[in-house]
């Protein structure tokens, strides 16, 4: 699904929604990406456009570990919204809303 909107957005020169990849650590327990969960969750309903999708990076699914290499995630809870800005460590709904608004 993500792939597609991405294609979508490229091919019609815009898309009517925000897209957000969420990574985080699924092997040992990180309360940080639990927390950007909760305020992704806040943000959604607050921001009916918005479109996350989760993924753990201590898998060793190839797909993820594309996703990984191409937008530098060093650090978990990260995020790259839209495809473009990379934010790594936990962020607050305030932090991340000035990158919707920037985006959308």
């Amino acid at each position: 699904l993500y792939l597609n909107m991405r294609a979508t957005s490229k091919f019609c020169d815009s898309s009517p929604y925000t897209t957000v990849l969420f990574f985080y650590r699924v092997k040992l327990d990180c309360p940080e990406c639990r927390a950007q969960g909760g305020v992704l969750d806040s943000l959604r309903k607050k921001h009916p456009n918005l479109r996350v999708f989760a993924f753990p990076n201590d898998t060793e699914l190839p797909f993820i570990n594309v996703f990984i290499k191409r937008h530098g995630i060093e650090k978990v809870p990260a995020l790259v919204i839209d495809d473009s800005v990379v934010l790594q460590g936990l962020k607050s709904e305030e932090e991340i809303e000035e990158y919707l608004a920037a985006e959308g």
